[in-house]
């Protein structure tokens, strides 16, 4: 058998310890709260010096590069070794991208195998749609404007050529060899 409860009148007294006792208990947490933010700040306190000195370090290999790369003295292969290497380390991203290059305004290649590469992304574009093409070195110009029927033959012819190609005679176009 159930016994009924005896209600409770609310006293005040009561309500008021309850809030003290909440007040003590968020009091103590935020207390915590803050040992624990003082202690991952002296942890991190040395990981903002490491980048720090990173940064630094990463602006004095782009000076480096700058200053071997203007050198007059250097001989074209060599000056075309130390820019690979350049933009292989900022490719790579074990330095940043240049930030003088970062200041320059975006400008369109306009050499003769960049405006190829143009041509040649324009054309896989309309056979394979919007599937962007490998990103290279060079900013591409814009493809002049082709009717689409020139980019189909181009690829059919392509296609032909390879299919025809002395060194892969005995090939299908789909890549099954035609011999057992």
């Amino acid at each position: 058998m159930l016994v009924p409860q005896p209600t409770r009148t609310a006293n005040p007294q009561d309500a008021i310890e309850k809030l003290r006792c909440l007040i003590r208990r968020k009091t103590s947490e935020k207390a915590r709260l803050l040992a624990d933010i003082t202690t991952c700040e002296a942890a991190l306190a040395p990981l903002a010096e490491h980048q720090q000195t990173m940064e630094a370090l990463d602006l004095q290999i782009h000076a480096l590069f700058r200053e071997a790369l203007d050198n007059p003295k250097l001989s074209k292969r060599a000056r075309r070794q130390v820019q690979e290497l350049y933009e292989g380390l900022q490719d790579d991203q074990v330095i940043s991208q240049d930030p003088e290059q970062a200041k320059l305004p975006e400008e369109a290649c306009t050499c003769p195998a960049c405006s190829a590469r143009a041509a040649n992304d324009a054309a896989f574009e309309d056979m394979f749609g919007d599937e962007p093409p490998s990103p290279g070195r060079h900013q591409t110009a814009p493809a002049p404007e082709k009717p689409a029927r020139d980019a189909g033959l181009r690829a059919l012819y392509h296609k032909l050529a390879f299919h025809f190609h002395p060194d892969r005679a005995g090939m299908r176009l789909d890549g099954q060899s035609t011999k057992p």
